[in-house]
């Protein structure tokens, strides 16, 4: 398959994808597939055995896969970039052979070796695999699929070789698969059946591809953990990726009437929210919420917390810092609990973060005497700290946190924090992973940062960027958006400013991991605008062209805004963005739109009266 991509603008386009002769007996027509894609140039493919953009194997199976290597210039054909002729040297893993070099059937066959559910070679071309399974794998046809686990096969036929790749994420409506020798990461979307009924039927890929079977190793457990896709640290809106409660659920939490904590709910794929108040009706809050959810099942020692289990920190009474906490499907929050003093601890909205890997939960505060603290937990075990990462009169805002869950340049676990600094800079802390010592420095200099920062970092790699590539916003001189970047495993960001940006509020940005409407690592920033409107900004991935927009009109948003995106599908497209902000009259706005379109909608969670912090 030879895929050619020439893109000009952000438009709709035809790609003509053609498969190459690999023998005399074969001779597949092109087809066209159409989908959209922003504006990108022309990138060359890897050099032949060069591990492909977001294919490696910290991208993908929680970290647990296997490299994806390029096929160099016979990229997508049935030659082998070895020798560029057919049937040339073969790969092992130990004594198995995996196949010829890098055809799609030998990335399959090295996951499955490398993770010991073979032991032989699985012979075969991608679509007649499914006529030679192993020992302990299991076949479901399409059409009779009952459950698929993560690290599965999957097969396409095509009236000719076929295709074959590794599944790496599933959700109620797709599931995301990686292969070698084609497109990196593509998604499956159900076409009729379920799972829960055993009829799942799946549409093809690339027109002609029909899904036909997933294989099941029964030494396979799935037991990846889930990676984390954490919004803005410092934001009280989480979404959950797991099914439990379900997929896209979302929560908001701000600060209600009398310094109480108010908690808001939406069942996915519907625009009604269900409202309540976590612990007693006043007195608990005095600042913006910080939230974090565990999106698969945790264990650390004899203690464990389920998928969707919820945590939320404030500043407490007397300076102290609280959570609650709430197990998915209960109906009451358990909490407060004061970590550290009962006083004199907090000055700032609290930053949570939590490793999706370990279960490690970290919360950063502004401490007394503007000095920067820390406190941490796992699963079930008391909290410990404070530990000041950041000295007196370092510290001048909430701050912001990121966690890189896989291994990169930096160790998996990397921890930074980002907070205004004195004379209004922006400062650096960072943290090897089973350490307590904190390095720091200064991203930006004096006069460079006028509010609070918001940090994100990608998980995955992309075409453009590493996994672990970080981006910091903050309010700049003249109410710009200043932006920062930096590629993992070093300590020097670029910098920039957003042209033609208004900010008039602490920013809040998302990260679609996945390709959706829009290509892995799509970028949005949101901050409250001039005459209290709802600015939007938007880039590429690997780029620094940002696009300018309107979320909602003047009059609308007194707060700083809240964003969060959905990065499995389910009841919404994967790559769904909500944004949430105070509105007139101390109401509780919230906006959304579907990946690849510039129309938001607008909606009530809370009228007048129900909020007085941001989200």
């Amino acid at each position: 398959m030879s895929v050619r991509l020439a893109l000009s603008s952000a438009k709709l386009k035809t790609i003509k994808v053609s498969r190459v002769s690999v023998a005399t007996f074969l001779s597949v027509a092109p087809v066209l597939l159409a989908v959209v894609l922003p504006a990108s140039p022309a990138r060359a493919t890897p050099t032949c055995g060069a591990t492909m953009p977001g294919g490696a194997a910290s991208d993908w199976l929680g970290g647990s896969g296997v490299d994806v290597y390029s096929n160099g210039a016979d990229e997508n054909t049935g030659y082998d970039c070895v020798t560029g002729t057919p049937d040339d040297p073969q790969n092992y893993v130990g004594s198995v052979n995996t196949g010829y070099m890098w055809q799609c059937v030998e990335m399959v066959n090295r996951l499955f070796a490398t993770k010991g559910w073979i032991t032989s070679h699985w012979k075969g071309y991608g679509q007649t695999l499914v006529n030679n399974p192993p020992p302990g794998v299991s076949v479901q046809s399409n059409g009779h699929i009952s459950s698929i686990t993560p690290g599965d096969a999957v097969t396409f036929s095509d009236g000719g070789f076929g295709h074959a790749g590794i599944v790496d994420t599933v959700s109620a409506n797709s599931f995301t698969f990686i292969s070698q020798n084609a497109p990196v990461d593509t998604t499956v979307y159900l076409h009729s059946g379920s799972l829960a009924g055993g009829d799942a039927n799946y549409s093809a890929i690339w027109s002609t591809y029909n899904m036909q079977a997933i294989m099941h190793s029964s030494s396979n457990t799935g037991a990846s953990p889930t990676p984390s896709y954490q919004t803005s640290s410092n934001s009280g809106v989480v979404v959950t990726e797991s099914a439990a409660p379900s997929i896209g659920f979302t929560q908001v939490f701000t600060q209600g009437p009398n310094n109480s904590l108010s908690t808001s709910w939406e069942t996915p794929g519907t625009t009604t929210w269900s409202t309540g108040t976590v612990g007693a009706s006043s007195g608990t809050t005095y600042s913006t919420p910080s939230a974090t959810v565990t999106q698969s099942a945790r264990t650390y020692g004899s203690s464990s917390t389920p998928a969707g289990f919820t945590q939320v920190f404030v500043e407490g009474p007397n300076n102290s810092l609280q959570t609650y906490w709430e197990t998915p499907g209960a109906s009451t929050w358990s909490g407060p609990l004061t970590i550290g003093a009962t006083s004199g601890t907090t000055y700032s909205a609290p930053a949570a973060v939590v490793n999706q890997t370990t279960g490690l939960t970290q919360v950063f505060v502004e401490g007394p005497n503007n000095e920067l603290n820390t406190y941490w937990t796992n699963v079930g075990q008391p909290w410990s700290g404070p530990l000041t990462i950041g000295a007196a009169n370092t510290t001048y805002s909430a701050p912001s946190a990121t966690v890189t869950e896989a291994a990169t340049a930096a160790p998996a676990g990397f921890t930074q924090v980002f907070a205004q600094g004195a004379s209004n800079s922006l400062d650096d802390y960072w943290a090897t992973p089973g350490t307590t010592t904190w390095s720091a420095g200064t991203l930006a200099g004096s006069g460079t940062t006028y509010s609070a920062p918001a940090a994100v970092v990608t998980q995955k790699a992309t075409s453009y960027t590493a996994a672990g590539f970080t981006q910091v916003f903050a309010e700049g001189s003249g109410n710009s958006v200043a932006t920062y970047w930096a590629t993992p495993g070093t300590t020097t960001y670029s910098a920039g400013t957003i042209p033609g940006s208004s900010a008039y509020s602490d920013p809040t940005a998302t990260v679609t991991e996945p390709t959706t409407a829009t290509p892995a690592g799509f970028t949005q920033v949101f901050t409250e605008g001039a005459s209290n409107s709802l600015g939007t900004y938007w880039a590429t991935p690997g780029y620094t062209s940002w696009s300018v927009g309107s979320v909602a009109v003047a009059g609308t948003t007194y707060s700083a805004p809240a964003g969060v995106v959905t990065q499995t599908a389910g009841a919404t497209p994967a790559g769904f963005t909500h944004v949430f902000a105070q509105g007139a009259s101390n109401s509780l706005n919230d906006y959304w739109a579907t990946p690849g379109t510039t129309t938001w909608s607008a909606g009530s969670v809370r009228g007048g009266g129900t909020t007085y912090s941001a989200p």
